[in-house]
């Protein structure tokens, strides 16, 4: 009850916090998030599971593995893996606002890139943390942040297969309005001429 209570306490405070700063200063956080350019908020969910993940396997190491030579190779090298994933997991979205936040920009073929890159590393990562002999197999943050990290990481990859949908959809119809255009200056054309050769 203490471990569940304390994050419901904390998204709780996060929640009236944004709540105050709408009402009493007009601020609205999800809509300026929104407005900055998209998946800002998948990216700063990313980024925050990617930290907790880092710290959570760095405090297991450094009292399963750093001081006790007599653990599990296994299990510490699956101890490293995790710091090095979420600590990797969280400079990437970091990054990732960076730009957007300040360029505006939507990269969407580098954030496709990025988002099939973190898709593999964290379907392994949950794997291979989350295991029977992993640092992440009981229940705690390192477990539920790992399987974050992942569920982050296909929302990211199915709304930049969405936008690239979308973008493609918007080509082919831009084609078929210049079509249209083309066959409506040929049939005028066509309609101009023979207007000529009755004159005549």
């Amino acid at each position: 009850n203490l471990y569940y209570f304390s994050w419901f306490g904390l998204i709780t405070s996060v929640w009236v916090l944004s709540s105050y700063l709408q009402t009493a200063f007009y601020i609205d956080l999800p809509r300026e998030m929104r407005s900055r350019g998209a998946r800002i908020q998948s990216w700063s969910i990313l980024l925050a599971t990617g930290v907790v993940v880092c710290f959570s396997s760095l405090s297991i190491y450094n009292k399963s593995c750093a001081f006790n030579g007599g653990s599990d190779a296994s299990f510490c090298r699956r101890t490293k893996f995790g710091i090095g994933l979420g600590g990797a997991c969280g400079l990437l979205a970091l990054y990732v606002l960076a730009i957007k936040l300040i360029t505006r920009k939507n990269f969407l073929i580098a954030e496709s890139f990025f988002s099939v890159c973190l898709i593999v590393t964290n379907c392994v990562g949950v794997a291979y943390i989350t295991g029977e002999l992993g640092p992440g197999a009981a229940l705690g943050n390192l477990y539920y942040f790992s399987w974050a990290s992942f569920g982050v990481s296909l929302v990211l990859g199915a709304s930049c297969y969405e936008d690239y949908q979308n973008f493609k959809a918007g080509l082919y119809e831009r084609d078929d309005e210049d079509d249209v255009q083309l066959s409506a200056v040929e049939v005028v054309g066509t309609d101009v001429q023979v207007e000529d050769l009755d004159d005549i």
